[in-house]
């Protein structure tokens, strides 16, 4: 799970420096994209929690490798969209990218799913 953490942790420091660099909005008075930097965030959040997921049950451990799997495709294919990165010859290929909510969603549930010892 470890190389699969820095994986999720690679992706997640990607987006949160295409939130800065390409950032358009306001965030604490910088220019920066607040869905870039919220993906990155709950990467940053997925990889600890793949990190230590060896720590909870097998069953369990599948959802957080396949979230973790999804959060570095997908999430890195939403932040190339949106910082004008993905190539124009794909450009029909856009819609499978999502918001940052779904990532979040997610996130948080694999994290609760680890935390608690029930889920153990």
């Amino acid at each position: 799970m470890k190389p699969l953490s820095i994986g999720v942790a690679i992706a997640a420091a990607i987006a949160l420096l295409a939130g800065i660099i390409e950032g358009n909005g306001g965030v604490l008075s910088l220019a920066a994209d607040p869905t870039r930097l919220g993906v990155g965030v709950v990467g940053l959040m997925l990889a600890f929690t793949t990190f230590r997921s060896p720590l909870i049950s097998p069953f369990l451990r599948v959802f957080s490798t396949i979230f973790a799997v999804e959060y570095v495709v997908t999430g890195l294919a939403y932040v190339a969209v949106q910082a004008g990165w993905w190539p124009p010859s794909f450009s029909g290929e856009t819609r499978a990218t999502r918001d940052g909510r779904t990532f979040l969603f997610r996130a948080l549930a694999c994290r609760a799913q680890s935390a608690w010892r029930w889920f153990r």
